[in-house]
């Protein structure tokens, strides 16, 4: 069965859209429906004409929509409109004058400062651009003649959006109704949608009863009647001919044959015809939806989720090998644990966030993954492994900072290290000899956060800075002896130079600690009247260090130092070989990108630097990317820029011979539709529960309405078919 929505009838014809297309079926349900429009994109609001010759719709194809005519008979359609409007809606036809001439009824927010300010407009048929009406924002209108004179009714105070986002609202925008410059019903406290006129009444939808159904009312606002009893989906898009409303819900199509109390609704038998070709299975290119990247230790080669799945790519050439790939399990977040052969990432196989750990292709023999702590992580943010690959630390949701056991003969045991009651704790680093974790805590405020480190051995905990700023994104250097972070705490006001007013653009810069009272500052002046970079031992860098971490607690916030560089925007800061850092800056520019010095590019994409500590010195790496991953040892990048991957050096500009680009065609990645939904619909209802703002859901059986909703998700076919 097919995902349903959006009907109108006109004689024993009836017209719906499913599966990104406008369809025709007969209303006695005697016969199969059949395609009138193979768009095969978003379509809206499909209204017969009144001579039932045409059907008038909006259609996304022109990405925006604009209002399209089709003949009912078949044959091309034409494009109406040129709008430009995003919330341009069909919403039916003026009566026919003498000569039997009828224009389409439509909403737009066409030529207005806002999108809510959607006016009603009449367009004809014959390519006259016709015309705004007179009547100030509304988001619906119908015209009958009543008694031999023009009748307008108009729904106005709520935008024309999709009622389904609007259950049970009670604001201040909700939707009033006006007949003729009368307003109707006016103390009914529901959202109100679809008004028609039907048989000498005024029909509606509306929720003031708790749930959406159909009403309707005299002309005079009074013998308001319920002519529909659903109790568990929300009748909607209901549309008349005049004598009989026929609406959507829950996917199924129903009619209502007249307004009177012996009348019932009921299901309409609609059958289509053809393959549901939006539920096949299709590939897509890998390089358009790369969704995480984890650099082995040497920089040869990587592992890639492309799409929810994990595979095993060699840099320079070789086949993709799969690691993990099942319909309807998603995978994210891999890293890769030290240079034992494994990769840990995070799999929803079990119906909530686990720890998987699975052996790479080169590994020897085919042995099975290991999945651990199913259901005790919470929603799982962030996930990074020390260096030996023993312990993986994990960021969740509710705050808690966790450390899980990756060794192969443990049961992956989860223990607490601390519990943030302000948020959820992010950019976590272990040191290079795995003794120590650092990590950015939310602070009290909107935006403040502080560096924190943990002793592994004994739990002690160490706070860094005093959380006064916004300090974000600490890494040790790879030597052992420094921890560097970014922090917002540069206030060095802007005059504008059109007002003379003070702003703070330039407020971030990156900050190093040195961990022992011992340790030189690298940006300090000696005695000399020199900074101590350049005369640092050879050995400060990792390739002659151990990484050992020592720290001296004490005095250890009083040993913070700002790096010597402009302050900017910075993110993404990791230690690389060499005793370096690597870093994005972002560019700082107007709001309308036209202070970029490339007309042509006003993207904002970031700069990749490389800041050498013993020299002091900063180079750039690559000019502009989307963003980078690092390989285990330090050397080697990723770099992803706009679908496109190479491994390049991480201390200086890569040449010809030192950048590899990686071929992502080799990764065949096929998607299958209805287990990606299955998968996004669970995803979903966990988000909504681990977010919501009381963990008890106040009351409400969540897992009950998930059910609820379940089997509706086997009925949609493209991703713009289905609303409640």
């Amino acid at each position: 069965m097919s995902y349903l929505r959006l009907p109108h009838l006109n004689g024993d014809l009836l017209s719906f859209v499913a599966e990104d297309d406008l369809w025709l079926a007969p209303l006695d349900g005697g016969g199969r429906a059949w395609r009138l429009t193979v768009d095969r994109t978003k379509l809206g609001h499909p209204r017969f004409s009144p001579d039932g010759r045409h059907l008038a719709y909006t259609t996304w194809r022109s990405l925006v929509p604009e209002i399209h005519l089709v003949p009912v008979d078949g044959g091309p359609g034409r494009r109406l409109t040129y709008w430009g409007s995003a919330d341009t809606q069909v919403c039916g036809w003026t009566p026919p004058d003498r000569e039997g001439n009828s224009d389409i009824l439509a909403v737009a927010s066409h030529g207005e400062p806002f999108s809510y300010f959607t006016w009603a407009h009449k367009v004809p048929t014959d390519g006259d651009p016709g015309g705004r009406l007179p009547w100030g924002p509304v988001s619906d209108i119908q015209l009958a003649d009543i008694d031999g004179e023009h009748r307008t009714l108009l729904l106005t105070g709520t935008p024309p959006h999709e009622p389904a986002a609007w259950k049970r609202y009670r604001g201040g925008a909700m939707g009033r109704l006006w007949l003729h410059g009368r307003r109707l019903l006016a103390d009914l406290e529901g959202h109100l949608h679809s008004p028609m006129f039907v048989d000498g009444r005024i029909a509606f939808l509306s929720d003031h009863e708790g749930i959406g159904n159909l009403y309707s009312c005299a002309y005079d606002g009074s013998d308001l009647r319920r002519h529909t009893d659903h109790d568990a989906f929300y009748a909607r898009h209901a549309a008349s001919d005049g004598t009989r409303v026929v609406y959507q819900c829950a996917g199924d199509l129903w009619i209502v044959d007249a307004l009177s109390a012996a009348s019932l609704p009921r299901k309409l038998d609609v059958r289509l015809s053809g393959p549901r070709a939006g539920r096949r299975t299709y590939q897509v290119p890998a390089a358009q939806h790369v969704d995480g990247i984890s650099v082995d230790e040497t920089g040869r080669a990587s592992a890639v989720v492309v799409r929810g799945s994990l595979y095993w790519l060699t840099h320079r050439d070789g086949p993709a090998r799969t690691i993990t790939d099942t319909p309807g399990v998603r995978v994210r977040l891999p890293e890769m644990l030290g240079s034992g052969g494994q990769v840990a990432y995070v799999t929803d196989a079990d119906g909530e966030d686990a720890i998987e750990i699975a052996y790479l292709p080169r590994a020897t023999g085919d042995r099975a993954p290991r999945r651990l702590a199913s259901g005790e992580v919470g929603r799982v943010l962030e996930l990074v492994s020390d260096t030996a690959g023993e312990r993986l630390a994990i960021a969740a949701h509710d705050g808690r900072l966790l450390l899980l056991d990756a060794t192969e003969d443990s049961n992956g045991e989860v223990t607490e290290l601390i519990c943030s009651i302000n948020g959820p704790v992010r950019d976590l680093a272990f040191s290079p000899d795995g003794s120590w974790l650092t990590w950015s805590h939310p602070g009290v405020g909107r935006s403040l956060r502080q560096i924190k480190m943990a002793r592994i051995k004994d739990r002690l905990i160490v706070d860094v800075t005093n959380g006064r700023f916004e300090d974000e994104n600490p890494v040790f250097t790879r030597d052992g002896r420094y921890l560097a972070f970014l922090s917002w705490r540069g206030f060095d006001p802007v005059y504008d130079v059109h007002t003379g007013d003070l702003s703070f653009p330039l407020g971030c810069r990156p900050y190093l600690v040195p961990l022992s009272s011992a340790t030189p500052s690298p940006f300090a002046l000696t005695p000399e009247g020199r900074p101590a970079a350049g005369g640092l031992d050879a050995a400060a860098d990792d390739e002659g260090a151990d990484g050992a971490v020592t720290v001296e607690v004490e005095g250890l916030e009083s040993r913070v130092t700002p790096f010597p560089v402009s302050a900017s925007k910075y993110s993404a800061l990791y230690p690389v070989s060499g005793g370096g850092l690597v870093w994005l800056r972002w560019p700082i520019s107007g709001a309308l990108g036209e202070t970029f010095a490339n007309p042509d590019d006003t993207s904002g994409r970031p700069t990749l630097e490389h800041f050498n500590i013993s020299k002091a010195k900063k180079s750039e790496l690559v000019d502009h990317l989307d963003w980078f991953a690092v390989s285990g040892d330090g050397s080697r990048l990723v770099v992803v820029d706009e679908d496109e991957l190479r491994a390049v050096p991480s201390t200086e500009s890569g040449d010809g011979d030192s950048t590899v680009w990686i071929d992502l065609r080799r990764i065949l990645h096929e998607v299958d539709p209805p287990a990606e939904w299955r998968q996004s619909y669970e995803e979903a209802g966990r988000l909504i529960r681990a977010y919501y703002w009381d963990p008890q859901m106040c009351g409400i059986d969540w897992n009950g309405v998930l059910a609820q909703y379940r089997p509706l998700v086997e009925r949609v076919a493209p991703r713009g078919g289905g609303t409640r």
